[in-house]
């Protein structure tokens, strides 16, 4: 049996939320889910955001603004292991 789920207009959707994703489509058209691959492998938070930032093809984001936010959370990394 499938959970059902509220979605933002009320309305029930069968759908797991694993299967649908909000606001865009720049994760859901990948071919593995970035989600699963983040907790299957453990992840820590920096490194998830890293990786969730490197496979997205988010509409409108140019590679230099990517790459940024890679780069960002990369060294918000190095500055927390100091600590």
């Amino acid at each position: 049996m499938k959970n059902k789920t509220s979605t933002e207009r009320g309305q029930i959707s069968t759908q797991r939320a694993i299967d649908r994703q909000s606001g865009g489509n720049h994760y859901k058209n990948l071919k593995y889910q970035v989600s699963e691959f983040i907790l299957g492998n453990e992840l820590n938070w920096i490194d998830a955001n890293i990786v969730k930032y490197a496979v997205r093809k988010k509409e409108g984001e140019t590679l230099e603004q990517k790459y940024n936010k890679i780069i960002h959370y990369a060294e918000l990394g190095k500055d927390l292991i100091k600590e």
